[in-house]
């Protein structure tokens, strides 16, 4: 999970921007919102793995190779 309560968390900023979070379903009066939870140590959002695209960025938080 990652930290919702937090503007300046750069990995959730990072993932939020992308739109790389879990969604709520949406409808048509009410587009899909980023999903929040709460896990320590408060309101979180959760990074989709199901989406390719959000692990090739979630790897490059742990390539340390440039």
């Amino acid at each position: 999970h990652l930290f919702a309560g937090d503007a300046d968390y750069a990995v959730a900023a990072r993932m939020k921007g992308q739109g790389f979070l879990v969604k709520r379903p949406g409808n048509s009066s009410s587009p899909a919102q980023d999903f929040e939870g709460f896990c320590w140590p408060g309101p979180s959002n959760y990074p989709d793995f199901c989406d390719p695209r959000m692990r090739r960025e979630w790897a490059k938080l742990f390539d340390f190779s440039s």
